[in-house]
């Protein structure tokens, strides 16, 4: 556990000191299928797009082939219907700084089996939604799910009946027929001969439908999909998918139709070229159309190569993008990589190059430095950055990097001049506890853009035996406008047996100039749950209370349940 401990510290602390306190953190969610395409919603949206590794049962999907990300808004698409049963595991990062929760409010969702005979099943689902606690606000919404599945060794073919009553208070409490608040889905795959898989999709909602159950219903809208997968070798895969929405009733908005395609090719285990084109047509924004290509290779284990070009146009305006990259570690102790993109938007051309150097003379020591530049057709910046971390002593980590920029004199944006600092200290005094103590000037906003913000943090985490705390205060000032933000944290786990995990939070967050900060104090429970391979329960819920100098705000509350049976 020592060891653990220190790794995951150190690890922090690289990060803190390298990127100026905008790390991206890692995160996992579970998306259990509807027989649909989706989209599927993540628990974050604007995540870092690239980082995403999806697994259906125990295969990695292929980005492309497989399925489509759309990073802003945090939701993933498949190429073929996620059957209902069925779980994507979908592992991601994202960005603290730039990251927003996906639902504001939670979902209670319960799945029972119905009946169930080898591949096919019947069953019902329910899923609440909760509303805000502000006054006048809805009390939320409730759908009911009636599915069906069937797989076989040919394809699979799922449907959905779902009905969203009305809840007391809602605001459609009093408006439209029960038709109007039901909505239907049907999609399949079959295999047509070895290589060939054909894939189908449908969904109808009505225009008061509330469909939080099931991501690819919309109110008032009816959408076809269509798609195809070609892999006739091991080598090759290509798919293509399109896909209509159009107003099922009135009030329902535009037409649109969007279509995709998608090649890979591997001819060995060390070069592969994948390659994606879209169009997305109809609607209220103008057709937009994307392609992109990307080559990778790795001529030898100590080398490999990255080359790619990306092209957007829409409304007689385009954007293209083209990178290049090399990595080199002949060694243990030396690790080199350089790169160089150009790109041409309707304000101009800009390109970038950077080289980067790491060192590790002994494993206690690792040296980083780099050099940056950025040209446009008005203006330069260059960023120079060295950084390091140590640990001298099995107790003691520290980690430091320093950015220093300078611009031209057409020049006039001001964060171009601003010299970053940042350091990380951790002492490990006990096995299973650490003590983490940050500062940053002028922080990274997660690229290469500083910020005029001054930060400070402390933290602490410990592990004895089946009880874990964690906890750290964050301070930071805005440096132009002297806004001063500050925020508590405090979290407990406790394992009360192989089969129990309790755990609670506590975060404080404040902002404000002077002695009338605003802000929110948020708590959180959970307990999970398993017995056996037949029965999991896994509970949440929030409390967060607004902070305010004058008016009187009600508390929101989220509540999330999840309970698998399996009969």
């Amino acid at each position: 556990m020592h060891s653990f401990v220190a790794q995951s510290l150190a690890a922090l602390g690289a990060c803190l000191a390298l990127t100026s306190l905008a790390c991206a953190e890692p995160s996992q969610d579970l998306l259990v299928g509807n027989g649909t395409f989706g989209p599927y919603a993540l628990s974050w949206k604007n995540i870092v797009g690239g980082t995403e590794i999806v697994l259906v049962g125990q295969q990695t999907q292929m980005r492309g082939i497989d399925y489509t990300l759309d990073a802003n808004a945090g939701t993933v698409t498949f190429t073929r219907p996620l059957m209902a049963q069925s779980a994507a595991s979908v592992h991601y990062d994202y960005d603290p700084a730039r990251a927003v929760r996906a639902n504001a409010f939670g979902k209670v969702p319960l799945s029972f089996n119905l009946a169930e005979s080898g591949s096919s099943r019947v069953s019902l689902d329910a899923l609440y939604q909760a509303g805000s606690a502000a006054a006048g606000a809805a009390p939320g919404s409730l759908t009911l799910g009636l599915g069906t599945s069937v797989e076989g060794a040919a394809g699979q073919l799922s449907t959905r009946l779902l009905f969203a009553p009305t809840l007391g208070g809602s605001a459609n409490e009093n408006s439209g027929s029960s038709l109007s608040r039901m909505g239907v889905s049907l999609s399949g795959s079959t295999q047509v001969g070895r290589p060939v898989q054909m894939s189908f999709g449908y969904a109808q909602a009505g225009a008061h439908m509330t469909t939080a159950g099931d991501d690819s219903l919309t109110a008032g809208r009816q959408t076809l999909t269509l798609g195809t997968t070609l892999a006739p070798s091991k080598t090759v895969q290509a798919s293509a998918q399109w896909t209509q929405s159009a107003p099922a009733a009135a009030g329902g908005g535009p037409a649109s139709t969007q279509a995709a395609a998608a090649l890979s090719v591997a001819p060995s285990a060390t070069l592969s070229l994948q390659t994606h084109w879209t169009d997305q047509s109809g609607g209220s924004a103008p057709e937009t159309q994307t392609a992109d290509v990307s080559l990778h290779a790795a001529p030898t284990p100590a080398s490999t190569l990255d080359a790619s070009f990306a092209s957007q146009s829409s409304a007689g305006k385009g954007t293209q993008a083209m990178n290049l990259a090399a990595a080199l570690a002949p060694s243990k102790t030396i690790a080199l990589h350089a790169a160089a993109g150009q790109t041409r938007d309707p304000s101009g051309l800009a390109n970038q190059q950077q080289v980067s150097l790491a060192l590790t003379p002994i494993s206690a020591v690792q040296l980083q430095t780099s050099l940056a530049l950025h040209q446009t057709q008005t203006a330069q910046t260059s960023t120079v950055m060295v950084g390091g971390q140590a640990q001298p002593l099995s107790f003691l980590q520290f980690a430091a990097a320093y950015k220093g920029r300078t611009a031209s004199a057409g020049d006039t944006v001001t964060t171009d001049t601003l010299d970053t600092s940042t350091a990380s200290l951790t002492l490990l005094p006990l096995r299973g506890v650490a003590l983490t103590g940050t500062y940053a000037q002028n922080p990274d906003n997660g690229g290469s853009t500083a910020q005029r913000l001054a930060q400070r943090g402390l933290g602490l985490q410990t592990t004895f035996g089946a009880l874990s705390v964690s906890g750290g205060y964050d301070w930071q000032r805005h440096l132009d406008t002297q806004l001063v933000g500050t925020t508590l944290h405090v979290g407990v786990g406790l394992h009360l047996s192989q089969a129990t995990q309790l755990d609670g939070t506590y975060r404080q967050t404040l902002s404000g100039i002077g002695d009338t900060p605003t802000g929110s104090n948020l708590y959180g429970f959970g307990l999970t749950h398993t017995l056996g391979d037949r029965f999991h329960l896994s509970l949440d819920s929030t409390m967060q209370t607004p902070v305010t100098p004058t008016a009187t705000v009600n508390p929101d509350y989220t509540a999330n349940a999840s309970l698998g049976m399996k009969f």
